[in-house]
């Protein structure tokens, strides 16, 4: 569950940290992920990834497997 105290923790990672539902809708993205994106939170919140990011069918699938095994996806480069 998002809380108003993890959101500040999220906020101030340098880190890009997007969060998405189980609909993989975007939910929230902190500062670092929007600049690294170039998007909003405001403007992409419940939208799904794949109205969001171009050809995100590696994504998807990455996070798809992440939720199955109750993990993380950490995508570098």
């Amino acid at each position: 569950m998002i809380t108003p105290s993890s959101i500040a923790g999220l906020d101030a990672l340098a880190t890009a940290v997007m969060l998405l539902d189980q609909d993989l809708r975007i939910r929230y993205a902190n500062p670092a992920a929007e600049t690294l994106f170039d998007l909003s939170t405001r403007s992409v919140s419940g939208q799904g990834v794949e109205q969001v990011f171009q050809d995100p069918g590696q994504l998807i699938a990455a996070v798809r497997q992440a939720m199955e095994e109750h993990s993380t996806y950490v995508e570098h480069d």
